[in-house]
């Protein structure tokens, strides 16, 4: 087009671009790609020079806004990559337990930091969920969970703070770990003592693990009792004679019990979650 003559059709055609052309980018691109370029690179530069007067600015101008441009975005770039490093390199479990309030106070009262982290992270768990449900924050539910353990400091006769559970008058069976009440079999004390509100779903599971080994033995016997039903059922659809029957089903009843006591497992797995036992780090 630039190699045409000066005429409307050629004016027409160019006027499409004259936005184009204040692009700093575009035009700083086009000035790169004329630079040693054909004879009628003359022409091209002349065009954009014009286009660029239009909006009081020049190559040279252009070319420097665009440099700038380019450099500070290298430089953005840079930091956000260096920035990215630095946050892979933080340790964020050991920043989280730093700035925790709930770790520093386990941390001076009980023996939380000698826990594995896992262990830690399920008193952490345990916190947050009683904390949810009641009217305390998660603090102070802490705090009572330190107090139903015996680690509160109260005076002895000779003035100095001790421990309660290490008080002189304090009766040997006073102390025992936080964990007891935040995960193992005295959280109920803790729940009562914050006024924690379970939800309908911890009411059921609760009430299933009560019934103890009759929750699993009762549910397998019925699922297979219904196995060896419906079995029963489709031989006699088949015609066979009662004895052939009951050997039938003397035969299924093993299979018939371990496939129920596989789904029974499957069946819970997905409403329980299992028990994790609470270990020291010996690092």
């Amino acid at each position: 087009v630039l190699a045409t003559d000066d005429n409307a059709d050629r004016q027409k055609i160019l006027s499409h671009y004259g936005s184009h052309a204040q692009d700093t980018t575009f035009a700083t691109q086009l000035l790169y790609r004329l630079r040693d370029g054909s004879q009628n690179a003359g022409r091209a530069l002349e065009w954009l020079e014009s286009e660029l007067e239009k909006t009081g600015s020049d190559a040279e101008e252009i070319i420097i806004s665009e440099h700038h441009t380019l450099s500070s975005g290298n430089v953005t770039t840079g930091n956000i990559i260096r920035g990215l490093r630095l946050i892979n390199d933080v340790d964020w479990t050991v920043w989280f337990e730093g700035v925790s309030r709930i770790d520093t106070l386990l941390r001076e009262k009980t023996d939380f930091a000698a826990l594995d982290f896992f262990s830690r992270d399920q008193y952490r768990t345990a916190i947050e969920e009683l904390a949810r449900r009641s009217e305390l924050s998660e603090f102070r539910v802490a705090e009572k969970a330190i107090e139903l353990a015996g680690h509160v400091l109260i005076a002895d006769a000779s003035g100095a703070e001790v421990p309660q559970a290490e008080a002189p008058d304090t009766d040997a069976t006073v102390h025992t770990d936080v964990g007891f009440f935040l995960v193992g079999p005295r959280r109920l004390e803790l729940e009562k003592a914050i006024g924690y509100r379970p939800t309908i779903s911890v009411t059921v599971k609760r009430a299933f693990s009560a019934t103890g080994w009759l929750g699993v033995v009762v549910p397998v016997f019925a699922l297979t009792v219904l196995l060896l039903a419906l079995a029963g059922n489709a031989l006699d659809h088949l015609g066979l004679a009662l004895p052939s029957i009951v050997v039938m089903l003397a035969l299924f009843a093993v299979p018939a019990s371990e496939g129920a006591l596989a789904f029974f497992n499957t069946v819970v797995s997905l409403f329980l979650k299992p028990t994790r036992l609470v270990g020291y780090d010996y690092k």
